[in-house]
């Protein structure tokens, strides 16, 4: 998929693409959405001195891609953290014209699943769900992303997933929060990631979310800014 000698060749390369991630309702793949975020982690690892060279990025299945460099082979699989319901409603907002300004609602991650009919009820009726209290959006975040983990680990125990030397998972973070600290939710999850125990456990989890690039390992975390190549994404 891309090979790079050098920072410089990398980052000429990502910036060369068209990352544009159309909306929900007008052919939104999983491609472009992973496309975007790969891209982005890798402009930013480059940005931040984060990769080894010459680095090759193979596209594959289970897991998603597979960078190579240094005769070390790291596995990404990769996800989108978004409850179920909002993004067909999001692809039905679209479908009605009805994108106009709504309120966020509040959701969580094993919510029910709604039907077509209640969630074109809901888009005709916006009405608030209630405030956020004190840490509630960290909190609610942080167990939105152990969840989208968790299922992320549970397919890696199946057959036909491939392991390397270095496993890891990258998260398109799409999770509805009103005004989220993103340095105290990443201290909740790293403290639920560290009391986290599975028989499937990724060596680092990467999360974009909020303009930033966070890298958990262990019981630690790293906050980067997201090397914005695209300024029109």
């Amino acid at each position: 998929m891309i090979k790079a000698n050098s920072k410089s060749e990398l980052l000429s390369i990502l910036s060369s693409e068209d990352i544009t991630v159309p909306p929900r309702h007008k052919g939104r793949t999983t491609n472009h959405t992973e496309k975007y975020c790969l891209f982005k982690m890798l402009a930013t690892l480059a940005q931040h001195k984060l990769l080894k060279y010459p680095i090759e990025i193979v596209n594959r299945e289970r897991p998603d891609f597979v960078f190579k460099a240094c005769g070390q082979s790291i596995g990404i699989e990769q996800t989108e953290a978004v409850p179920e319901n909002l993004a067909k409603q999001d692809f039905l907002r679209g479908k009605m014209g009805k994108n106009e300004v709504h309120f966020i609602s509040k959701h969580h991650p094993k919510e029910a699943k709604k039907t077509t009919k209640q969630l074109k009820h809901e888009i005709n009726n916006t009405v608030p769900s209630g405030g956020w209290v004190g840490d509630s959006v960290e909190v609610n975040w942080s167990e939105a992303m152990v969840y989208f983990i968790e299922k992320k680990e549970i397919n890696g125990l199946k057959a036909g997933y491939a392991s390397f030397d270095e496993n890891s998972l990258l998260i398109y973070d799409n999770w509805p929060t009103a005004a989220l600290d993103v340095d105290i939710g990443a201290k909740y999850l790293a403290k639920r990631l560290n009391e986290h125990t599975s028989k499937y456990n990724f060596d680092k989890i990467y999360i974009l979310s909020h303009g930033y690039l966070l890298v958990f390992k262990g019981s630690s975390f790293e906050k980067y800014t997201v090397n914005e190549l695209w300024q029109s994404s």
